[in-house]
Formats: C-alpha cells, sequence, structure tokens
C-alpha cells in the first residue's frame, strides 16, 4: 500500500484520472449544501484554511489590490500570492487588463466558442471553486 504520494512523481495519465475522479465526485453535488458537506469531510481544517485563504488573494487581486497590500493585509507570502496571480493570469488572461470581466451594457454577450468564458459555463463543476469566486466578486463589484 502506498503512501502519502508525491504529484509529480504521478504519471499524466494518473494524474488525470485522479483529478477526474475529484471532479465527477464534486460535481455530482446535488447543491451548494452538499458541496459543503462533502468539502469539509474530505478537506482538513488546515487544507480548508489553506483554500479558503487562496479564495481570499484571488478576491483582492480581482479587485485590483497590489501584491504588497494583500500581504499586508493577509500575512501571506509573496509566492502564494504570486501562485494565485499566475492562476488568474492563465485561465482568465484579461483579468488584470480591464479590470471587469462581463460587458457593463446590460446583456453578458454569449460566450465564443472553446474561450474560457465557454468552457466554464459549459462544465461547471469543473470550475467550480473559481465559479465561486467571480460570482462573489461580481456580487461585489455590482
Amino acid at each position: 500500500m502506498r503512501g502519502k504520494i508525491d504529484f509529480r512523481r504521478l504519471t499524466p495519465k494518473e494524474l488525470q484520472s485522479l483529478e477526474t475522479i475529484l471532479w465527477a465526485t464534486v460535481g455530482a453535488a446535488k447543491n451548494t449544501d452538499s458541496c459543503i458537506v462533502f468539502l469539509k469531510g474530505l478537506l482538513t481544517p488546515s487544507e480548508q484554511v489553506m483554500l479558503a485563504r487562496r479564495i481570499q488573494i484571488a478576491k483582492l487581486l480581482l479587485q485590483g489590490a497590489t501584491h504588497l497590500s494583500i500581504r499586508q493585509t493577509l500575512g501571506v507570502g509573496w509566492s502564494t500570492i504570486d501562485s494565485v496571480d499566475r492562476w488568474l493570469r492563465g485561465v482568465y488572461e484579461t483579468y488584470r487588463l480591464d479590470g471587469s470581466r462581463r460587458n457593463r451594457g446590460g446583456k453578458r454577450p454569449y460566450p465564443q466558442l472553446g474561450s474560457f468564458e465557454y468552457l466554464r459555463k459549459k462544465y461547471p463543476a469543473h470550475f467550480l471553486f473559481f465559479n465561486l469566486l467571480l460570482n462573489q466578486s461580481e456580487e461585489i463589484n455590482d
């Protein structure tokens, strides 16, 4: 029986298989409450806090906060802020360029086929945490 697994030693196929199991299980949650129960049972308190802190960092970055102000406010390290910043740039490249994620003129344009926005709407379970983060950020901006 294998103990703790170093994800860097997994083959791409093994990593994809484990990710598929995780996201399929999270996606099977019927509603937010069942998702919360599932994640609280799955994650240790430390993992829950670490995930919540990264979400706080992402919210602040989406609101335009600087790395220095985030570090001073939350007391987190530069590498954590940088990794969240890279993640946001990787999955949503325009978040820093225009400061908004939607058309302010009223209706949202239909997302272009194959775009990140299209994939986010088509596969919400795969983007669960990102969707929650964007929806909360949009509520703050409205």
